[in-house]
């Protein structure tokens, strides 16, 4: 038994001690905005999908957007409304842009405040309806945007 405890202490204090912490997450990237038609340059914490695509947190100095790459067909249309659910939550853009529609990974930017954010670190992001095209996310791809959502929350909320 005595053994078990210790093989348990080794595996939690090791995935700690070797597991990234979030700042040594965050990239520096650039990002094309739309509503401005300006490239601007900004601090990004990444989090992969499991079908290919990604949701990325960014900060531009203190501006907190959410670049969400779908990596499936999302309609055919390169404007309308957009929402985003996270459990029973949503958050409605009434005119979202659709950058690159035409290309294979067509991307949203969406501008957001710090406390979605932390809807996100607490429900994850489950699905993204544009128009009416809805793209489902796995519980496993929610449990991953939660996690990001979470460490983005620590590393820019200013309390």
């Amino acid at each position: 038994m005595l053994k078990k405890i210790y093989i348990l202490f080794f595996v939690v204090c090791s995935t700690y001690v070797f597991s990234q912490g979030c700042k040594d997450q965050v990239i520096s990237d650039s990002l094309y905005k739309p509503c401005d038609a300006q490239k601007v340059a900004v601090s990004a914490l990444n989090c992969g999908l499991k079908n290919g695509g990604s949701i990325q947190f960014l900060n531009q100095n203190g501006k907190y957007f959410l670049k969400i790459k779908p990596n499936q067909k999302i309609g055919f249309d390169d404007k309308g409304p957009l929402e985003l659910k996270s459990g029973s939550k949503s958050f409605f853009v009434k005119t979202a842009t659709l950058v690159d529609h035409k290309k294979p990974e067509p991307y949203f930017v969406v501008e957001v405040q710090i406390n979605y954010v932390a809807t996100l670190k607490d429900n994850g992001l489950t699905s993204v309806i544009f128009n009416t095209f809805e793209v489902k996310f796995t519980r496993q791809d929610t449990e991953n945007i939660r996690e990001t959502a979470k460490c983005f929350y620590s590393l820019n909320n200013k309390k």
